[in-house]
């Protein structure tokens, strides 16, 4: 029969009790590590809007570039995407996790030229956090069918859009305009050679800045119906229109339809652009030029009035280049959306900032390209006919 040794049975129960008491202990040094884990205080929303409120309506639309009927119109279109698990954001920090509204928050105030510095301490969360919500809403934004647009494409779309610029048109001059188009210079840091092949391509040299070529068309109010990054900064606007998808759109628009842009473009019978150099000086073809301009001068305010809004854009966007495209087409899309919802203009707002509408264009042309359009000489034609000539004020 075999014995155990009493002296062996007790150091197997010490070796045991020693081990349990390193696992515990192991235990609570974890556990005191995560409770270390650093909690700021939020904003209670509710009573932030609550004491917002009493300012005046302009306060809230003045923060958040939209009244608050239509923040919580957004909201909920964007909810369903961007809800964040209750039991991890406890389980985390202890609190309630961070609400629709308050990423909206983080978003707006941040497009609209605000700081993260300032925007993560009010919320009670990281920077990664904070981008990561941003992001989160801007990617819900893209994606929402109710907030996307498209250029006209049916008959009926079409006819509604030039009715839209006839009504403009002084005298119903200009009859069959569905869109203006013009160039935009997004500005941007200097990219990393990582992210492209070609830095230099990037640098605008007459601004003398880094950028990237946007080509958008937008309605007779001023919202966009197409935008897209086309080329990067150094590229011209012709070169740049080439690239994009829309150049073949408006190739395929029916007769007496078409697109008004400047003289960055060559005319065609679908993009009438204005006479230039001597041509200019004929009275009839200069009346085409000032009633052509009434109408073209919507994307330029389309542009004035997205830069005016959102003064994110009116420096070069401190991010990287793969998240300038996803920034910008999101700011488009809230663009039309402030518009639609009765917000669309802020000029006179802020008593503190200069009220214009200013943007950097992304081509500066000395020369016209050369083009040739037989319905821009039919149209000249119709304006004489009818005694319709420029204004002597102008």
């Amino acid at each position: 029969m075999a014995y155990v040794n009493d002296s062996d049975e007790e150091q197997e129960e010490e070796e045991d009790m020693l081990l349990a008491c390193i696992l515990v202990s192991e235990y609570l040094e974890e556990k005191e590590e995560r409770a270390k884990f650093y909690v700021r205080e939020r904003i209670v929303w509710e009573h932030y809007i609550a004491e917002l409120t009493k300012e005046g309506d302009e306060a809230f639309q003045c923060l958040y570039r939209m009244n608050y009927s239509a923040f919580m119109k957004l909201c909920s279109i964007i909810q369903p995407q961007v809800q964040v698990n209750e039991e991890m954001s406890r389980r985390r920090t202890g609190k309630d996790p961070v609400s629709v509204e308050m990423m909206l928050h983080c978003l707006l105030r941040y497009l609209a030229g605000g700081s993260y510095l300032d925007l993560k301490i009010s919320t009670g969360i990281s920077r990664a956090a904070f981008y990561h919500y941003i992001y989160k809403c801007m990617d819900a934004i893209m994606d929402s069918t109710e907030l996307a647009y498209k250029f006209p494409e049916t008959a009926q779309e079409l006819n509604e859009a030039a009715q839209g610029f006839e009504a403009l048109s002084s005298h119903g001059a200009i009859k069959g305009c569905v869109a203006c188009l013009d160039g935009y210079l997004l500005q941007i840091k200097v990219p990393a050679k990582s992210k492209t092949g070609n830095v230099k391509a990037y640098f605008s040299g007459h601004y003398q800045t880094y950028g990237i070529n946007v080509q958008a068309a937008c309605d007779h109010q001023c919202r966009f119906v197409y935008a897209a990054l086309a080329a990067p900064g150094g590229s011209n606007d012709i070169a740049a229109y080439r690239k994009i998808d829309f150049s073949e759109m408006v190739q395929n628009l029916p007769i007496r339809k078409f697109v008004i842009g400047d003289n960055a473009y060559m005319c065609t019978e679908t993009l009438l652009t204005p006479f230039s150099g001597n041509e200019k000086k004929d009275p009839e073809k200069d009346a085409f030029n000032f009633y052509l301009s009434q109408l073209r001068i919507r994307i330029e305010q389309t542009f004035g009035l997205m830069t005016n809004k959102w003064r994110i854009l009116r420096q070069p966007l401190q991010m990287n280049l793969k998240n300038v495209a996803k920034t910008f087409m999101c700011i488009t899309r809230l663009h039309n959306f402030c518009i639609d919802e009765g917000c669309g203009n802020l000029i006179n707002m802020d008593e503190n900032l200069e009220n214009d509408l200013s943007y950097i264009r992304s081509d500066i042309t000395e020369a016209a390209i050369p083009g040739h359009s037989v319905l821009r000489n039919i149209i000249v034609q119709e304006l004489a006919q009818r005694d319709l000539e420029r204004p002597t004020f102008n």
